[in-house]
């Protein structure tokens, strides 16, 4: 079966399965409907559309011009499939950050071993679902704790691809260098927001809540600190107080307990800027102009 094939029939099983993808994600994360395909859905189906329509200009053999070595003697460079690769996916997108690798990985030809999180157990179970009526058999989804994913990176892979967090990215990073396997870690990070003057405060104070409650935060490009000019701060955390009041009816949930218990340790002696029952907002900001 050729690559576009296998790419033609995961869209067809994925679009099938839309309104159980749509299910899951409302027990997983509580996402709404329209939350669900604007984060997920259009996404995926976006990618597929994108490689399906791009794949076979990709994979044609680039003439390049050849080294003194080889004068009188063509030279191409021929993309080929790594071979065998994993890849572990996280919780808080589940079928965004699964399929969007899993496409790249089977439109260049590759075997593919999925590991989808635990934690979102519904949508693990539809992307399995998805995966085998879509009959294309070079994907194996394994579902199951850390344990079993520990248990797959003993194994031997020549790709592994894995997204989460910087802690458990140590442990595959280290795991692959014992076997030089190459690897991908999408592992987040800290995302600062810069403000640089008054008259765009309302309009940035708007984006970044709506940008930090997306998800329930639970986003690796959320919002994360405030850099704004000497003498907005008590401006911008008034502004941000009444678009919250105004706006703060936030569905969803935090994905378990656990999860939950760690957010309420990081409030403990934090300055909370507003509470309104399951809603608490700390914000870190600093007057940037002040900064070495």
């Amino acid at each position: 079966m050729k690559n576009i094939d296998k790419l033609e029939k995961l869209k067809k099983s994925f679009e099938r399965n839309k309104d159980l993808v749509t299910d899951a994600l409302y027990k997983d994360l509580g996402k709404n409907f329209e939350e669900s395909r604007l984060s997920e859905y259009y996404p995926v189906i976006s990618e597929f559309d994108y490689f399906l329509k791009n794949l076979e200009k990709w994979s044609e053999p680039e003439k390049i011009k050849s080294f003194f070595n080889f004068i009188g003697c063509g030279t191409i460079i021929q993309p080929e499939p790594y071979g065998k690769v994993l890849i572990i996916s996280p919780w808080n997108y589940p079928f965004n950050l699964t399929f969007i690798p899993l496409i790249g990985a089977i439109a260049a030809g590759n075997e593919v071993v999925l590991k989808p999180s635990e934690n979102s157990k519904f949508s693990s179970e539809i992307i399995k679902k998805i995966i085998e009526e879509s009959g294309v058999e070079d994907i194996s989804v394994v579902l199951g704790d850390r344990e079993t994913t520990k248990e797959l990176l003993n194994s031997k892979f020549d790709y592994i691809f894995f997204t989460g967090s910087t802690k458990v990215g140590k442990e595959v990073y280290l795991k692959a260098a014992e076997t030089l396997t190459p690897v991908t870690l999408e592992l987040g990070g800290k995302s600062p927001v810069i403000i640089e003057d008054e008259h765009c405060l309302q309009d940035a104070v708007e984006k970044i809540i709506w940008g930090k409650f997306f998800n329930r935060g639970q986003t690796c490009v959320a919002p994360d600190y405030i850099y704004l000019p000497t003498g907005l701060k008590d401006q911008f955390v008034e502004l941000t107080r009444e678009y919250i009041r105004k706006n703060g009816d936030v569905q969803g949930k935090i994905i378990n307990n656990e999860h939950f218990e760690r957010l309420e340790n990081l409030l403990k002696n934090q300055n909370i800027i507003y509470q309104n029952g399951k809603i608490m907002t700390t914000l870190k900001i600093k007057d940037y102009f002040h900064l070495q």
